[in-house]
């Protein structure tokens, strides 16, 4: 049996059937969302290298910053969002954070979804860092 924490969560009627479990499988809702979140960190550990090799340290920085404050619910917000973000950005505030906006909006616009949603988490992240420092 392998350690761990128990933890209680809640799950909509329809996110349990979207994770596919009971009554139409026998699939265990925990069970279920603790095998989503395992394959979820490994998809992210993934594209999370590949967004480095397309976005600069300050980049992250900077976009972490601009979309501070957006809360990113439901999921589906998170489909072109931080590219919304951008265009919605005044110029001079890309120039505050030296974002220049057809290189950052083309870059954003090339992105997968998976890319984009792990972009959001990884900005979430660095954005919780920069406030526990």
């Amino acid at each position: 049996m392998s350690s761990g924490r128990k933890t209680s969560i809640y799950l909509s009627d329809s996110l349990i059937e979207k994770i596919g479990c009971y009554p139409i499988t026998k699939r265990m809702p925990g069970k279920a969302v603790s095998t989503m979140v395992d394959r979820h960190l490994i998809i992210y550990s993934a594209e999370k290298a590949s967004l480095k090799k397309i976005f600069t340290e300050e980049e992250l920085d900077s976009l972490s910053m601009i979309c501070r404050g957006v809360i990113w619910e439901p999921a589906e917000k998170i489909r072109d969002g931080v590219l919304h973000q951008i265009q919605d950005c005044s110029d001079s505030m890309l120039e505050q954070y030296n974002l220049r906006r057809a290189e950052i909006e083309n870059k954003l616009h090339s992105l997968t979804v998976s890319q984009q949603y792990t972009l959001v988490e990884l900005l979430e992240r660095i954005m919780n860092t920069q406030v526990a420092s």
